[in-house]
């Protein structure tokens, strides 16, 4: 049996360029591939990916495997503030918001499974 789950994490302070690279190597992979790529990567997102994968992981039957599909990174809102400068003048800041989905496959079926292992 297969089911397919949509995890998003909204209103990461994080920009969209750094976040689009990880997202890159992400899709296509095992769970048990991407915490040990993950783990190796000195990186901020990282640590925020492996406690929701880890958790996603907990919350999902024991019995199945779980598989990410995909992963992206969206567009969030954007914090403008003004940075005051000599001379009564100001420069704009903008603190930038992300969001982070995963869609994810979790396996039960060994057949399926091994299949996916194969092209991993």
């Amino acid at each position: 049996m297969k089911y397919i789950f949509k995890i998003s994490l909204n209103y990461l302070r994080l920009s969209i360029r750094k976040l689009r690279v990880l997202c890159k190597n992400l899709g296509n992979k095992s769970y048990k591939t991407i915490l040990m790529s993950l783990q190796l990567l000195p990186k901020k997102i990282t640590v925020i990916i492996l406690t929701l994968l880890k958790s996603i992981n907990l919350n999902i039957l024991k019995k199945s495997e779980i598989f990410i599909l995909t992963s992206f990174g969206t567009k969030g809102p954007i914090l403008q503030r003004i940075q005051p400068r000599a001379k009564g003048q100001s420069y704009p800041i903008q603190k930038k918001f992300t969001h982070l989905h995963f869609i994810l496959c979790s396996i039960s079926n060994k057949k399926l499974l091994s299949f996916i292992n194969f092209f991993n």
